[in-house]
């Protein structure tokens, strides 16, 4: 047999414990967590990170965390760190060590910012750094301090920095790959303004105008607008003279900014034109750090409290509100500095901080609404027809999600555990005390539920075959199937290689139809199709079904009887299936030479060979 890997197979059992090793890290690294029900997990050198100092955070659309820290560039994949660093030997590494600032173009490109050096371009398909080292300006090469980037729509990149407004235009195409490690050979910079005063040039955030054809920016004395094809710069509104501040834009008509004066600190909205203070703002708490928006539109920011910071959380709505009292809500306090934000693709915030690594925050949104408070719900079940079933240890519900309302549904059997959906929009059910029910699909008052005494346990499985028919697996070796169309129940006994202490456990069809059937002592494929079917007890032809068992002699044979699930193999889904058992680890069948191979606590890895269920990934 060719040799297999197991890196496409999920395994429930070390997922698990995967999980709890999850749970224990977020257990210990709570701090002080207040408002609401999130686990905070750090991330620090003792885990890869090259330092703790971390600038800047940047997750990209391969899904990549990146971190800017004093000490390297960090990228993490979920697992472990990889640190890019300068290598004087070699022209296409990373300019410098300390990384303050990080930003993705539409090509996939990141933008690093090197204080002292420039701007790095990390090329992600080949690895190697571009390097612009800033000298636009003869007076100031490499000296020019960067405060934020923008891509238009013209894929032209814009940088404010302390001397005013740097425009980078690709030259090659957008599968080219640059030739020179110097930026400049692939795309050329122009400093659109040009100031004499350092830091009254600054344009400290970057927006598109609401046609996307002009650029605006916050800079000491106002917001202005820069028509890229006219060159002018023009102020649209005019402030007194601030320090730099933190922004939250929304395009033209709206943006939020925190602004600091010596020890004064303001926090003020610019909407239609017009600047506007916030009434009732607790500034010492509340007033913003860093900020981030996640996918719901929450707003999120940081603020320093003393030795603490508090991590705050408003929705954006509110937010853009002038001259309502606003209330945020304190998601959690740190013991630490925060100096950035960033909230990745599944919604999780991370924290960078000033000297003490990472923290990623759970989010909790609180985005369930609850339904019977005080009920183990054991099962969820849905029909096109029939709402929504949940299954309690005494009573089946019937949600209507329209209206949000649970009412008990008193004409069905109690005590169900398990549902099955059909695919014609019928619904089966068994319950605890081995009684199966079969309910058909109708808009108007069900009709009497159809049953039948057919021994079963708590973890009997359903499955439908090609045709529609309903087939379940219960005690005593015993096969049920349930043919739709005719309400014809037949009973089919595999006890003969299995033993009448064996029970049915898994149930699975392969692409060929194929019905395969996991017991407690062995397992079996049968061959439905062709086959005629009569009310009552059935006798399956020899022909028609192949045992599979644990032979001691044989070591290609089952490595443990007691077959819990069957997944089809990802690949090659007519040749292989694999088989998961509890007490054997992972077995894989070749279907052709009938032989399995074997996946175990010994030889791959598995924390134990008990194995419940398995899934394929894509």
């Amino acid at each position: 047999m060719a040799p297999y890997s197991l890196n496409r197979i999920f395994i429930s059992k070390l997922r698990l414990k995967i999980f709890r090793c999850l749970t224990l890290v977020l257990v210990s690294t709570c701090i002080q967590l207040k408002a609401q029900n999130i686990g905070i997990e750090s991330l620090t050198i003792a885990d890869g990170l090259s330092q703790g100092m971390i600038y800047d955070i940047e997750q990209t659309n391969d899904g990549f965390l990146w971190f800017a820290t004093k000490d390297g560039l960090n990228r993490y994949d979920g697992y472990s760190f990889k640190v890019y660093t300068n290598d004087p030997f070699n022209p296409y590494s990373i300019i410098g060590n300390e990384v303050t600032m990080l930003f993705e173009d539409s090509r996939g490109n990141l933008w690093i910012v090197v204080p002292g050096k420039g701007i790095d371009v990390l090329e992600k398909a080949t690895g190697r750094f571009l390097h612009l080292p800033l000298n636009v300006d003869s007076d100031q090469p490499g000296k020019l301090n960067v405060n934020c980037f923008l891509e238009s729509p013209d894929s032209t990149i814009w940088i404010g920095t302390e001397y005013g407004l740097l425009a980078t235009r690709w030259t090659i195409g957008s599968q080219s790959i640059a030739v020179d490690s110097d930026l400049r050979s692939s795309a050329t910079v122009t400093l659109e303004t040009k100031g004499d005063k350092p830091g009254v040039e600054s344009f400290y955030t970057l927006s598109l105008s609401a046609d996307r054809m002009q650029l605006l920016s916050f800079r000491d004395d106002g917001i202005y607008r820069y028509n890229p094809t006219t060159k002018v710069l023009s102020q649209v509104i005019k402030t007194k003279s601030y320090s730099k501040g933190r922004f939250s834009s929304r395009g033209e008509t709206a943006w939020l900014w925190t602004t600091f004066n010596k020890n004064d600190e303001s926090v003020m909205i610019f909407e239609n034109k017009i600047v506007k203070d916030f009434p009732n703002w607790d500034k010492k708490t509340n007033a913003f750090n860093t900020m981030a928006t996640d996918k719901e539109g929450i707003d999120i920011w940081s603020s320093r409290i003393g030795n603490e910071s508090g991590i705050y959380s408003l929705p954006d709505q509110e937010l853009f509100l002038p001259g309502v009292s606003l209330h945020p809500t304190l998601i959690c306090t740190l013991k630490d500095n925060v100096t950035s934000l960033e909230i990745d693709h599944a919604g999780n915030l991370w924290v960078g901080t000033g000297g003490y690594g990472l923290r990623k925050i759970r989010l909790n949104h609180q985005p369930f609404d609850h339904f019977l408070k005080g009920n183990s719900v054991r099962r969820i079940f849905a029909t096109d027809s029939l709402y929504m079933w949940l299954g309690g240890s005494a009573l089946i519900w019937q949600l209507d999600d329209h209206q949000n309302l649970a009412t008990p549904v008193h004409d069905l059997p109690r005590n169900v555990v398990q549902y099955y959906q059909t695919r014609r929009g019928g619904a089966y059910m068994i319950t605890i005390d081995s009684l199966h029910y079969y309910l058909k699909n109708s808009t108007s008052p069900l009709p009497p539920p159809k049953h039948v005494d057919f021994g079963s346990h708590d973890f009997t499985c359903i499955i439908e075959d090609r045709d529609g028919n309903i087939w379940s697996g219960g005690f005593d070796a015993g096969l049920m199937r349930f043919e739709i169309a005719t309400s014809m129940y037949s009973f089919f006994d595999i006890s003969k290689q299995f033993g009448k202490t064996a029970s049915v456990y898994a149930l699975h069809l392969d692409p060929e139809g194929n019905l395969w059937v996991g017991t407690t002592n062995g397992m079996a494929q049968i061959k439905i199709k062709g086959l005629q079917f009569q009310t009552g007890k059935v006798q399956l032809p020899d022909n028609a079904i192949t045992y599979y068992q644990t032979d001691p002699e044989n070591p290609t044979s089952l490595r443990y009887n007691f077959v819990s699930s069957f997944c089809d193999d990802p690949h090659f889904p007519d040749r292989y299936i694999w088989v998961s058992t509890k007490g054997g680890g992972l077995s894989l069948l070749d279907k052709t030479t009938k032989t399995f191979r074997h996946f175990n606590a010994h030889n791959s890895g598995l924390p134990n060979d008990v194995v419940y269920a398995m899934l394929p990934d894509d």
